[in-house]
């Protein structure tokens, strides 16, 4: 277990700089969309999604539901996550506590990092050591932009534009391990982008995520008579 338990957490080392950088920006951001210093580290702790809480910002003065409603849009990407990932947990009895714990921990790096492994198994203690450099951080961020206010360099915000693209992009190649799951992503990518152009924010990486993995199962025996 510490064996794994380790492991996670070495190979997550690489995210904390982008992770750290976007939690100050948001704990910057916050004040001035009418978010409080002390909901703003709140947020991060509970709602734990980059994504989520920046579509907030614009939307707070709005009113809870709405803002409420946008997170939940935003993050539904990781129920399909977890239902992926539940069959291949190593401890197939794990108890239901545990295991909402360890969905707590699914992002777009641990699910990549996890499914990625070649054992073929996923090992909690790895998830959960994988789940800490992100985690912490994405806190620590938070109060820091919190505390600087505006004092926040606006360079931080040139390279995070520049980072993240980078580090989603290179998550995508690493899951892309089959013919079948390039496609899917590849089609994802195509109706999100289509969806966008029509639908409200967060609806279109919602029903393009759905629409590609009902495919998947469709178009694999396909593309393994071509392959053949």
């Amino acid at each position: 277990m510490k064996r794994s338990l380790l492991a996670g957490v070495v190979e997550a080392l690489p995210f904390i700089p982008g992770v750290l950088v976007l939690g100050a920006i948001w704990g910057a951001s916050a004040g001035p969309a009418g978010i409080g210093p002390l909901t703003a580290v709140v947020m991060s702790v509970i709602v734990w999604s980059g994504a989520g809480q920046f579509a907030a910002l614009p939307l707070w003065r709005q009113g809870v539901g709405i803002v409420a409603v946008s997170v939940l849009l935003l993050s539904m990407r990781f129920s399909l996550m977890t239902t992926s990932m539940a069959p291949l947990l190593a401890q197939a009895r794990m108890p239901h506590a545990l295991r909402a714990l360890l969905a707590f921990t699914i992002t777009d790096e641990t699910y990549a990092l996890t499914m990625t492994r070649r054992s073929g198994r996923i090992d909690p203690a790895y998830l959960f050591g994988a789940w800490l450099p992100l985690y912490l951080p994405w806190i620590g961020g938070t109060v820091l932009g919190v505390l600087m206010g505006a004092q926040v360099p606006i360079a931080w915000r040139t390279t995070l534009e520049a980072i993240f693209p980078i580090v989603f992009l290179t998550l995508t190649v690493l899951v892309c391990t089959s013919t079948t799951l390039a496609v899917v992503a590849g089609l994802g990518g195509a109706l999100s982008i289509v969806f966008a152009l029509v639908l409200p924010p967060g609806w279109n990486v919602l029903l393009a995520g759905v629409l590609a993995s009902l495919a998947g199962p469709a178009l694999e025996p396909r593309l393994k008579r071509v392959r053949a």
